[in-house]
């Protein structure tokens, strides 16, 4: 019979440890057999008192102390030997200073365990508000899910996957333990990125697994706090986020080629992770100029190209988010520095033209600009600008007649009427040209002409334009006609 090594770093934990500490020492199964190692990691608060408390009165806790908070407490000394002593017949299991497992955890787990014949065991989680106490969340699978064969982790990746991000929640069999924590699962430009070793340890531990079982359970209590670390923003964020979207491949390629299937939840994975970045971006003391600049680096970013053209709603969402956080951003003037242009750029390529005129407040202002940008919809975003112009709304502040323009860049018939007087009293008639409906734009002028409408020559060249490209031969002479009275009549 083997020991039982829960593992659980604390950091500034006072007002948690004792709920966590108590999860595991109180364990319906274990009794002596559990061997806690309790880390304090450099804590400027009262954890270190209470972890020693805890080790006077529980001999199964082996307290060790970090001189100064280490985002890589496992690598201490103390956690690398024990690891190395690990028999067959041990379990390693880890749980955050902030977390709890309920007391059948190992129960229940090393049941499964022994059953099935398992090197690794994984429950679901209860999230739960760490305010309120309030249960947001349960992730639990409906019915019992084995890896048992190579092609499995391969074909059940996205079944399984979410629950295999963090360490907690999981026995680790002594053999797959031995392999975590080596010198392959900690490259140094990764030791300083703020948060996801816990998924790359976890990956490494697969890689040697034969045999994984995840039970449809939920015994780990996850307490969300915006305090957190994987809240706090960081100016390595965004490279956590490439990097475990890297790590995943490279896991899923030891099984072949990988399929689109795995290539579509690989995007949708990142994206879910972008969009938590922004949010945290948003939530930060940047300032407004810091934040577009973080948000053009996540947007022009390869791996962000390649990821949010899909048209999944999830991805969709994470696209307008990061538009959206870019557009409040550049709200009150900020000076961008085309940042804001180079994101729309990126991510909304349809509209960006028109939306290189130091506009982002206006569209933040104009619900029916912001869904268009955010729709990546040029037609859409014509519309609305044209509406602004016939109701001469932010005309003197914006120049939207450059904008509509902008927008009219490859339409050759409409390039030069973007003049205000065109825009203004002609909008319908402007759309349905620039949508290529030149029939229908033909007959409203002829309707127009018909009944004594006094047009300029620049109206009459785009009606004779119109008449020759529809090859409308009757028009195009009435168009003629109606050019020579506009001469006798202006002299």
């Amino acid at each position: 019979m083997g020991k039982y090594y829960f593992c659980t770093t604390a950091y500034n934990a006072e007002k948690t440890i004792r709920r966590c500490a108590d999860s595991v020492l109180r364990q319906t199964f274990g009794g002596d057999d559990i061997v806690y190692y309790l880390c304090d990691n450099g804590s400027s608060d009262r954890t270190t008192e209470i972890i020693r408390e805890y080790a006077r009165s529980d001999p199964r806790v082996r307290p060790f102390f970090n001189a100064e908070n280490d985002g890589w407490g496992p690598w201490t000394r103390e956690y690398l030997e024990f690891r190395r002593e690990l028999d067959d017949d041990d379990l390693l299991c880890f749980l955050d200073a902030d977390d709890a497992y309920e007391p059948t955890f190992l129960e229940e787990l090393l049941r499964m365990m022994r059953e099935k014949n398992l090197d690794i065991a994984v429950c679901g989680t209860q999230m739960i508000d760490a305010a309120s106490g309030r249960l947001l969340e349960r992730r639990v699978l409906s019915e019992e899910l084995l890896l048992t064969q190579p092609r499995d982790f391969a074909e059940q990746f996205s079944s399984y996957f979410v629950f295999m991000r963090p360490q907690w929640g999981k026995l680790f069999s002594g053999r797959v333990a031995r392999s975590m924590y080596t010198q392959e699962t900690k490259p140094e430009a990764y030791r300083h990125l703020p948060y996801g070793g816990d998924t790359l340890t976890v990956l490494s531990a697969l890689r040697h697994a034969k045999r994984v079982g995840i039970c449809p359970r939920a015994l780990h209590r996850y307490y969300i706090s915006p305090r957190s670390k994987s809240y706090q923003y960081s100016p390595q964020r965004f490279e956590s986020d490439v990097f475990l979207h890297a790590a995943a491949k490279d896991f899923l390629s030891g099984f072949g080629e990988i399929t689109e299937r795995n290539h579509a939840f690989l995007a949708l994975v990142y994206a879910n992770a972008l969009a938590d970045t922004v949010n945290v971006i948003r939530n930060s003391s940047l300032t407004g100029a810091e934040k577009l600049w973080e948000y053009r680096r996540i947007a022009e970013h390869p791996v962000t190209q390649q990821s949010v053209s899909s048209l999944h709603p999830e991805i969709a969402n994470c696209r307008c988010q990061l538009l959206s956080a870019a557009l409040l951003a550049s709200e009150n003037g900020v000076e961008a520095s085309g940042d804001l242009s180079a994101i729309f750029g990126a991510l909304a390529p349809k509209c960006a033209p028109a939306l290189a005129y130091d506009c982002g407040d206006l569209i933040v202002r104009e619900p029916r600009l912001m869904s268009a940008v955010l729709a990546d919809d040029a037609e859409a975003l014509l519309g609305g600008l044209l509406e602004l112009i016939r109701a001469q709304k932010y005309t003197k502040k914006y120049d939207l007649y450059a904008m509509v323009q902008a927008l009219s860049a490859e339409k050759p018939l409409l390039w030069d009427h973007c003049d205000k007087r065109f825009l203004r009293h002609h909008g319908e008639l402007f759309c349905a040209i620039w949508e290529g409906r030149y029939l229908e734009a033909l007959d409203a002028m002829t309707g127009s002409l018909l009944e004594g409408a006094e047009e300029d020559a620049r109206y009459l060249e785009l009606y004779l334009s119109l008449a020759a490209l529809t090859e409308q031969a009757p028009a195009f002479l009435f168009g003629k006609v109606c050019m020579a009275r506009f001469y006798l009549r202006t002299g």
